[in-house]
C-alpha cells in the first residue's frame, strides 16, 4: 500500500515473472485488475462483508472466468447460478442478496477446481471503496490451508484506520516507499537514454549536470511516475538543444511546477474560487504541473494547447468514470473498448482529427486559416509521436486472426487519467471549452465515424459495439433509436468475429445491444421529465420496437444457420440455438425489470420453444433440462403472476420446480425462490393451505441456512464462504406473504405473530425507518384493527403514512420512476382512507379514496401506454373503486343512525345509491377471466347484492348474489365464501316470502339456507358462525309451521352459542327464547318452562343489550311476559313472577310511566286472574291503579281531561 504512481503494479508484476515465483506456484499464476470494473455499486466500508462489496454478479463471473482461462482449467457454466429473476415480491435487497449468495455459490465451483492447486491470484486496483471484493478471490479450504496466495496491489494508499484493521485479519499490508537516491537517478537516466547504461552515462557527466539530476530526483520526491515523466521531458528536450542544456532547462521549469504544486495544496479545497481544477495533494499536483508543461508545445514562439486537448478527449471519450446502467440481469462482463485497455488507432485520429477542425481558433488562433484534411491528420501523427514518446500514451500492436494487424492506444495510469478531467474544468486550461466536452467531443467522433469508410477490423468492431453509446453521451437520442432499428446495423452487430464462435459472437453482441437500448431508454425517460425535453419520443416504445426488430434478426441468423439442431462439438460448448435462446431469454429479463411483463411473455416463450426443439439433442444441459430452461419457466411464471394469470403462472411453475430440484438441491437459493414464487402464486388463487405449505418450507430452509452460517461464523477462515450475512430480509418477504394469508382467512393472531416477525427482521436489516416498511405496517394496522385494538392500529396506520412520504421523496432509479412515484401515492390515500374508517370519520375517508382514484387515472408515460390496458392496472383502478363502495356502505349506517326518523330512509337510500354505483363501476375494471380478478368480481357483486336487499330491491340483489355464488363456487368448490354467499341468497328469498307470502320464496330461502349449514358445518363444525344461519333457518321454519325441525334446530344453535360466547351473551339467550317460543308451538310447555328458566337464570337477556339488533331483535317485555305465563302454567310461581317484573321493567324502558305501561301491568293481572291465583291478581291490579293514579294526577296538573283514568279505574275497583 502506498500512494498513487509508487509503482505498486510494477512491484508485483516483477514478483509475478520472478522465475522462483513462478516455479513455486505450479497451479499458475492470475491477474484480476479491479480497477478496471465499471459496473460498482456504492458501498459502506465498514459494513459487514456481506454488503462490503462493490460486484455485481455479472463483473464477479467475468473476473472468475479469466482466472480460469489464466491457470488453463475449464470455466463452469456460471449462468446455472445467475439470480436471473426474483419473486413477485422482490425488492432491491432481496435481489442483492440472492445476486451475493449466487457469487459465493460462483466462488465454490471455482475452489472446487483449483482446490488442489497452489495458485497466485493477484489483485490489482484495489482501493478503500472495493477492498470487500478481496474476500471473493481468496480460496480457502477447510483447515485453514490456502489454495495458493493472493497479491493485494492497491490503488491509491490504505490510510483509513477502518481498511487497515479490515485487510489485516486475512493480509499483511506492506507499506511501498518511495524510491532511493540511486534508484531514481538509475530511473531518470535510463528513460532518458535507454542505449547507455545509466551508471557510465552518471559517471560522464560534469559535477554540474550531476548536481542538477540529484536536483531533479528530489524535486520529483523520488517518485517513479513523476521521474518517469521528467525522464521522458529530457529525453526530448536533450534531442533537440543537447543534455547538458535540457537538465537546466527542465531543472528551472520542474522548480517552477513544485512552486505551483505547493501553491495548490495550500489552498482550501472547499473553497470554489481556490478550486483551480487541480489535484491538492502535493505528488499528484506536481504530475499535474509536469504535464501542464510537457503536453504544451511551443507553436510559432507561444505555448499551445493541442495535444493537451487530444489527450483529455482521448481520456473523457474513450473512458467510463461513472457511465452507464448495467440493467442485463445475469450477464458477464460485456465486451468492450476502454481507453485503459486500448482504442484502435484509427478511431483515435478520425476524433482528434475532427476536434482539431473544431477547435481550430481555439488552438492555433483566429488568424491561423483552417487546415485542410491531411494537413490535420499530420498533425495527429505528430500529437500521437508526442505522447508516446512523453510515455504518457502507449502504443501496441496485434495481429488478428486474419493476418492483419492492429494498433492501440492507452493511457497508463489513473493519474494521468485524474489530469485529463482537470484541464476541463472551470478553471482549468482547456475552460470554456471543456465545458460542454461530454456531448461535442462525442458527437465528433460520431459524426467521424460515419462519414469515413473504416479500413481496420479493430476499427470497424469498434464502431458497431461502441458507436450507441457514443451517440447517447452525444445527446443524440433519435440519431440512436434510428441507428438501433435500423435492420443493416443489426445483422452487422450480429456478425460472427472471426475471434469467437458463431453462437457466443451472437449472445455478446445481443448483450450489448440489451444494454445500448436500455440506456437510450432511460435517457429518454429522465428527459421527459421536463429537465431537457427536446424530444417527444415514447421511451417504452422504443424498448419494445428495438425488441422486436433484434429479434427478427436473431431469427433470419437462425435461418441461415439452416437448423437449430445442436452441434457435437468436442468440447461439448453451447450451440448457436441455445445462445438464442439466451439472447431472448435477456431480452425478456430487460422487459420484466421495466414491468413489461406483457411484452417479456413473449420472448420468455420464445426461448423456450427454441429449448423444446431441441429435445433431440444429445446433451441435456442446452435443452428443456437445462438451467436456462428452468430460468425461463421461472421468468414466465413471474410475468403470468404479475399479470395475475395466477393459473398460468403455477402450470409454468409445477414445471419448473421439479427440474430445478434436479439441477440444484431443495436448500438451494434458486429451488427455494420458486418455490417461494409457487406460495405466492397459490395465496393469489386463494389455495390457502397449500400457500401457507409452500412459504413455511421456504422459510424453514432459509432459517436454517442462516442457523448454518451462525454456527460457522467464529470459524470464518475455515470456510470457503466469502460473507456471513443472513437471509433476514427474504425470510420477511416470505412472512408477509404469510400474514396476509393468515389475516385473509380470520386468522388474525398469527397473522399478527408473522407480520410483526417479519417486520422485525427486515427492520433490523435496513434500519426502522426505511420506506419499503410502509406495506409491513399498513397490513398490521388492518390486522390490528381487526383483533379490536384500534389506537395501536392507529399508530401502526401514521407510521405507514410516514414511511411513504419519505419513499415519495426518494431519488429515482428506474425508468418506470413516474409509476412508482406515483404508486405511492396511491398507497398513501389508502392507507390515510383505513386510518379515518378506523375512526369512524367516513367522509374523510371518502376523500381519501376518492384522492387515491384522482392519482390512478392521472396520465402518464406507461399507465396510459401499457398499465391501463393491463390487468394489473385495470385491477388497481378497480380496487380502489371497490374501496370507495364500502366507504358508501359505512355512510348508508352513519346515515341510518344519525339523521332525522323523518329523513333517515331518504339519506340511507341515497347513500345506498352511491355504493351501488362504485361497485358497477368496479365490475367495469375488473378482468373476470383471471382467477384472482374474478375473485375479486364475486366479492364485490356479493357486497351489490347486500346493498341492493338492504334497499328493499330484491330481484336485483339476487341477480348480484347469485352471479357472485357462481364465481366462487366454480373457481373454489364449496368454501367459506360459498357458505356466505349462499347465506345471503336464503335472506332474500326469506324477505321476499315475508313480503309477498309466496311459498316457493320460503322454500329457496330453505334450500340455500341448508346447503350453507352443510358447507358451514364441513369447514367449522361446532362454530358460532354456523349457529347464526341454524338461527335464520328455524325462524324460517316457525312461519312454515315446521316446529319439529326448528326446535332441534335452536337446541343446535343455543349449544354452539353457549359454548363460543358463553351462557350470559345475548346471542345466546335470544337462541335461547326463540327455542323456548318453538316448543310452545310444538305443545311442549314444560320445555319452554325449562329454556325461559335458564334466560333467568344466566340474566342475560337485557334490554340494553339487545337494541338495534336487526333481524334477531325482539319485543323484549312481550318476551320476559310470555316466559312469565308459562312458567305460571308449570306452577313455577316464583320465576313467573320474576320475569313479569321484568317485562314491566322492560315496557317501562320504553314507553315511560304510562297509561300503556298500566295496561300492560293490567294484562298480567288479567292473566293470573284466569290461573285462579287471586292474590298474584291483585297484587298487579294495584300496581295498574298505582300507575293510573301518577298518571292522572301529572294530566290534571297539566290541565288535561282526566276522564280516561276514572274509567280504567272502575275496571280496577270491580
Amino acid at each position: 500500500s502506498c500512494a498513487d504512481g509508487f509503482g505498486k503494479t510494477c512491484l508485483a508484476a516483477l514478483v509475478a515473472t520472478r522465475p522462483e515465483v513462478v516455479k513455486y506456484f505450479t497451479g499458475g499464476i492470475a491477474w484480476i485488475d479491479l480497477d478496471n470494473d465499471s459496473c460498482k455499486v456504492p458501498v459502506n466500508v465498514a459494513s459487514d462483508d456481506r454488503a462490503c462489496t462493490r460486484l455485481t454478479f455479472a463483473s464477479y463471473v467475468g473476473y472468475l472466468t479469466s482466472l480460469c482461462q489464466q491457470l488453463e482449467v475449464k470455466a463452469p457454466d456460471f449462468h446455472a447460478l445467475c439470480p436471473v429473476s426474483t419473486i413477485a415480491i422482490d425488492s432491491p435487497e432481496l435481489i442483492r442478496t440472492l445476486e451475493l449468495r449466487a457469487m459465493e455459490d460462483a466462488k465454490k465451483e471455482v475452489y472446487n477446481l483449483i482446490k488442489r492447486r497452489r495458485a497466485l491470484v493477484i489483485l490489482d486496483g484495489v482501493d478503500a471503496f472495493n477492498v470487500g471484493d478481496i474476500a471473493f478471490f481468496r480460496f480457502v479450504r477447510k483447515g485453514g490451508r490456502n489454495v495458493g496466495r493472493v497479491l493485494v496491489a492497491s490503488a491509491g494508499s490504505w490510510d483509513d484506520e477502518n481498511v487497515i484493521s479490515q485487510v489485516s485479519t486475512f493480509l499483511d499490508v506492506i507499506r511501498v516507499e518511495t524510491l532511493q537516491k540511486d534508484e531514481a537517478t538509475d530511473l531518470l537516466l535510463s528513460t532518458m537514454d535507454p542505449d547507455n547504461d545509466s551508471a557510465v552515462l552518471l559517471s560522464s557527466f560534469s559535477e554540474e549536470t550531476v548536481a542538477l539530476t540529484d536536483e531533479i530526483v528530489e524535486l520529483c520526491s523520488y517518485h517513479p511516475l513523476t521521474v518517469g515523466a521528467v525522464s521522458s521531458w529530457l529525453g526530448l528536450k536533450a534531442a533537440t538543444v543537447g543534455r547538458d542544456k535540457a537538465m537546466v532547462e527542465v531543472a528551472e521549469d520542474l522548480t517552477e511546477c513544485v512552486e505551483l504544486a505547493n501553491e495548490t495544496v495550500r489552498m482550501d479545497p472547499t473553497n470554489e474560487e481556490d478550486s483551480i481544477g487541480e489535484p491538492h495533494d502535493r505528488i499528484g499536483s506536481v504530475y499535474h504541473h509536469i504535464l501542464l508543461k510537457t503536453l504544451a508545445p511551443s507553436i510559432r514562439g507561444r505555448p499551445s494547447m493541442v495535444v493537451q486537448l487530444c489527450f483529455a478527449a482521448f481520456v473523457k471519450v474513450f473512458s467510463h468514470r461513472n457511465e452507464g446502467h448495467n440493467f442485463v440481469t445475469g450477464s458477464e462482463l460485456l465486451p468492450t473498448f476502454d481507453a485503459r485497455r486500448g482504442i484502435p488507432l484509427e478511431i483515435v485520429t478520425l476524433l482528434w482529427s475532427s476536434l482539431l477542425a473544431l477547435h481550430h481558433v481555439d488552438v492555433f488562433g483566429p488568424d491561423e486559416e483552417p487546415y485542410s484534411e491531411d494537413e490535420r491528420r499530420n498533425h495527429v501523427t505528430f500529437i500521437i509521436e508526442a505522447l508516446c514518446s512523453l510515455g504518457t500514451l502507449r502504443r501496441r500492436e496485434f495481429v488478428d486472426a486474419d493476418g492483419s494487424t492492429s494498433t492501440t492506444l492507452s493511457y497508463t495510469h489513473s493519474m494521468q487519467e485524474n489530469h485529463a478531467y482537470n484541464l476541463c474544468t472551470r478553471y482549468g486550461v482547456l475552460g470554456d471549452v471543456g465545458e460542454s466536452s461530454e456531448k461535442d467531443w462525442n458527437r465528433c467522433l460520431v459524426e467521424a465515424c460515419s462519414s469515413s469508410a473504416l479500413k481496420s477490423n479493430a476499427a470497424a468492431d469498434y464502431f458497431r459495439l461502441m458507436i450507441v453509446s457514443h451517440m447517447i453521451r452525444a445527446g443524440m437520442y433519435l440519431e440512436s433509436v434510428s441507428i438501433l432499428q435500423d435492420q443493416e446495423f443489426m445483422d452487422e452487430r450480429l456478425q460472427s468475429e472471426k475471434s469467437r464462435e458463431d453462437g457466443e459472437s451472437l449472445l455478446l453482441s445481443a448483450r450489448r445491444y440489451v444494454q445500448d437500448i436500455q440506456t437510450i431508454a432511460l435517457m429518454l425517460t429522465e428527459e421527459q421529465d421536463g429537465t431537457n425535453s427536446s424530444s417527444n419520443i415514447d421511451a417504452v416504445q422504443v424498448m419494445v420496437d428495438c425488441y422486436w426488430i433484434l429479434d427478427e434478426a436473431i431469427q433470419r441468423k437462425l435461418k441461415r444457420a439452416g437448423t437449430i439442431a445442436i452441434p457435437q462439438n468436442e468440447d461439448n460448448s453451447p450451440p448457436l440455438s441455445f445462445h438464442a435462446a439466451h439472447a431472448r431469454f435477456l431480452i425478456a429479463s430487460s422487459l420484466a425489470a421495466h414491468n413489461l411483463f406483457e411484452q417479456s411473455r413473449r420472448y420468455y416463450q420464445s426461448a423456450l420453444d427454441i429449448l423444446d426443439g431441441a429435445l433431440s439433442s444429445t446433451i441435456p444441459a442446452y435443452s428443456n433440462e437445462s438451467w436456462l430452461y428452468a430460468h425461463a419457466l421461472h421468468g414466465l411464471a413471474v410475468a403470468y403472476l404479475e399479470m395475475t394469470d395466477t393459473e398460468g403462472a403455477l402450470k409454468l411453475l409445477a414445471r419448473a420446480l421439479p427440474l430445478e430440484e434436479r439441477l440444484y438441491s431443495r436448500s438451494k437459493p434458486c429451488f427455494l425462490r420458486t418455490l417461494g414464487t409457487m406460495g405466492v402464486a397459490l395465496f393469489e388463487s386463494c389455495r390457502y393451505d397449500a400457500a401457507i405449505t409452500c412459504l413455511k418450507n421456504v422459510v424453514y430452509f432459509f432459517e436454517r441456512d442462516d442457523a448454518r452460517r451462525k454456527r460457522g461464523k467464529d470459524q470464518s477462515q475455515r470456510d470457503v464462504s466469502t460473507f456471513q450475512g443472513t437471509n433476514g430480509i427474504i425470510i420477511a418477504d416470505f412472512l408477509e406473504v404469510l400474514g396476509m394469508i393468515f389475516l385473509q382467512q380470520g386468522e388474525y393472531e398469527n397473522a399478527l405473530e408473522a407480520l410483526e416477525d417479519a417486520l422485525q427482521r427486515k427492520a433490523g436489516e435496513l434500519g426502522r425507518d426505511h420506506f419499503s416498511l410502509y406495506s409491513l405496517h399498513s397490513a398490521i394496522a388492518v390486522t390490528k384493527a381487526e383483533l379490536g385494538n384500534t389506537d395501536d392500529a392507529a399508530r401502526s396506520f401514521d407510521t405507514a403514512v410516514l414511511l411513504l412520504l419519505e419513499a415519495a421523496r426518494r431519488e429515482k432509479h428506474t425508468m418506470n420512476d413516474y409509476a412508482v412515484e406515483d404508486d405511492n401515492h396511491i398507497h398513501l390515500h389508502l392507507i390515510r382512507g383505513q386510518n379515518h374508517q378506523l375512526s369512524y370519520d367516513t367522509r374523510k375517508a371518502l376523500a381519501s379514496f376518492r384522492s387515491a382514484l384522482a392519482v390512478a387515472l392521472k396520465p402518464r408515460l406507461d399507465f396510459n401506454k401499457f398499465r391501463d390496458r393491463s390487468r394489473q392496472g385495470r385491477a388497481v383502478v378497480a380496487e380502489i373503486l371497490h374501496f370507495l363502495a364500502l366507504a358508501y356502505v359505512a355512510l348508508e349506517e352513519d346515515d341510518q343512525q344519525s339523521a332525522a326518523p323523518e329523513n333517515a330512509d331518504e339519506q340511507q337510500n341515497a347513500s345506498g345509491l352511491a355504493a351501488v354505483k362504485y361497485f358497477e363501476k368496479t365490475m367495469k375494471w375488473f378482468s373476470p377471466r383471471t382467477r384472482k380478478h374474478g375473485l375479486n368480481a364475486a366479492d364485490t357483486l356479493y357486497h351489490k347484492g347486500v346493498v341492493l336487499s338492504t334497499m328493499g330491491n330484491n330481484e336485483k340483489a339476487l341477480d348480484s348474489l347469485q352471479a357472485a355464488l357462481k364465481i366462487r363456487r366454480r373457481q373454489l368448490g364449496d368454501c367459506e365464501l360459498v357458505a356466505i354467499a349462499l347465506e345471503a341468497i336464503g335472506d332474500v328469498y326469506s324477505n321476499m316470502y315475508q313480503l309477498s307470502g309466496d311459498l316457493s320464496a320460503a322454500n329457496e330461502s330453505d334450500k340455500h339456507y341448508f346447503e350453507s349449514v352443510h358447507i358451514s358445518d364441513q369447514i367449522y363444525g361446532q362454530h358460532s358462525t354456523l349457529a347464526n344461519v341454524l338461527f335464520k333457518q328455524a325462524l324460517l321454519k316457525l312461519r312454515l309451521d315446521d316446529t319439529k325441525e326448528a326446535v332441534e334446530m335452536l337446541t343446535r344453535c343455543h349449544a354452539m352459542r353457549k359454548k363460543e360466547l358463553g351462557e350470559q351473551h345475548p346471542l345466546t339467550a335470544l337462541a335461547l327464547y326463540r327455542l323456548g317460543c318453538a316448543q310452545l308451538d310444538d305443545d311442549d310447555i314444560e320445555g319452554a318452562a325449562v329454556s325461559f328458566e335458564k334466560i333467568i337464570e344466566t340474566r342475560g337477556f337485557e334490554s340494553a343489550d339487545m337494541d338495534g339488533m336487526s333481524d334477531n331483535a325482539i319485543d323484549i317485555p312481550a318476551a320476559f311476559a310470555l316466559a312469565g305465563r308459562t312458567l305460571a302454567k308449570v306452577q313455577n310461581l316464583e320465576t313467573a313472577e320474576e320475569c313479569f317484573d321484568e317485562s314491566i321493567l322492560a315496557k317501562a324502558h320504553v314507553v315511560g310511566d304510562s297509561i300503556e305501561l298500566a295496561d300492560f301491568v293490567e294484562d298480567i293481572g288479567a292473566f293470573f286472574k284466569e290461573q285462579r291465583l287471586e292474590e298474584e291478581s291483585w297484587m298487579y291490579y294495584d300496581k295498574a291503579d298505582a300507575i293510573r293514579k301518577r298518571v292522572s294526577s301529572d294530566i290534571a296538573r297539566g290541565g288535561s281531561d282526566a276522564a280516561s283514568t276514572s274509567y280504567h279505574g272502575d275496571i280496577v275497583q270491580q
